[in-house]
């Protein structure tokens, strides 16, 4: 939905974590990389709000995204400083976007929600947590964790005793967050404000 913003990850993590050759020695410019990447980046959207999910936020959920804009534009990575905004523009978008699928308490493409197919989504913050984008999934009764492995891809397991262990230690963790879908409007303005705030500060310095 943000393809800019995704270009950029892609490029970072294909030059970064991948070590992809091809990389190494190009500036990132939008336009050579947004077309490369545009119908990978399009299933994956569509994918993403076919499925309702419940997810913990914290206040430090954009860092890793604003240290890697900000190493590119001091190492002089990105080709210009234009597109330096437009990356940071596109990371404001999104969480404004996110903001309006919480309030709603459901998923839709940028700017189309559509009250008639209510994907929910249900989001908690948690102040103290660290987060390490662990991922379970319950389909048709059956369960599958998900862990983080070398920061881009992830070990799945259905091990019924590691599944269900890493299920009641999410669910304390729950219990332990602050709903802000559909409810909580203090808690999620205060969220949102403060993750916008942390990207002007970086923005201001390009």
């Amino acid at each position: 939905m943000f393809p800019e913003l995704a270009a950029f990850k892609c490029y970072f993590w294909s030059r970064y974590n991948l070590n992809y050759t091809d990389f190494h020695k190009s500036h990132f410019i939008i336009n050579h990389l947004v077309d490369l990447f545009t119908e990978s980046f399009k299933k994956i959207s569509r994918s993403y709000l076919e499925i309702p999910s419940v997810e913990i936020w914290n206040f430090n959920c954009i860092n890793a995204t604003l240290r890697q804009i900000n190493y590119c534009r001091e190492s002089k990575i990105f080709s210009s400083a234009l597109d330096v905004i437009t990356v940071f523009e596109c990371l404001e978008k999104l969480v404004d976007h996110i903001e309006q699928q919480v309030e709603y308490g459901a998923k839709f493409p940028f700017g189309k929600p559509d009250p008639s197919k209510k994907v929910k989504y249900t989001v908690f913050v948690n102040e103290i947590g660290v987060g390490d984008n662990s991922v379970l999934i319950e389909v048709n009764n059956e369960r599958m964790a998900c862990l983080p492995h070398n920061n881009i891809n992830y070990a799945m397991t259905t091990d019924e005793k590691f599944v269900e262990y890493s299920w009641q230690t999410m669910n304390i963790f729950l219990k332990k967050s602050t709903l802000i879908s559909e409810t909580g409007e203090k808690d999620r303005q205060l969220f949102f404000d403060t993750i916008r705030q942390q990207i002007y500060d970086k923005k201001k310095l390009v």
